[in-house]
Parts: C-alpha cells; sequence; structure tokens
C-alpha cells in the first residue's frame, strides 16, 4: 500500500466523520465540508487510477 492511497483514505475518512458530525449536529458547514472532501478524494483517486494505466 503506497502512501498516496493511505492519505487518501484519511481524506475521505475524515470527509466521512464531518458529513456524520454535521448531519446529526444540524451543522451545515460541517456537512457540505464533508461531502466536498469526499467528492474530491473519489475524483483524485480515479485520476490516479487513471494514470498508471
Amino acid at each position: 500500500m503506497n502512501i498516496q492511497k493511505i492519505i487518501a483514505l484519511i481524506i475521505l475518512l475524515s470527509g466521512i466523520i464531518l458529513l456524520i458530525y454535521g448531519f446529526v449536529e444540524g451543522n451545515q458547514a460541517s456537512l457540505i465540508t464533508g461531502i466536498v472532501l469526499i467528492v474530491i478524494t473519489i475524483l483524485d483517486y480515479n485520476k490516479l487510477k487513471n494514470r498508471k494505466k
């Protein structure tokens, strides 16, 4: 497992935590930040996968 995958996983986990926290607390800023982090991580991971082919 390379370092980029580990970093992507950490960012994805923090995005999910923010998403859950924002949903439970009703905090819209955390909700939006969580969604943005998850989307950016998924897009970045797909770009990384395509580059290796």
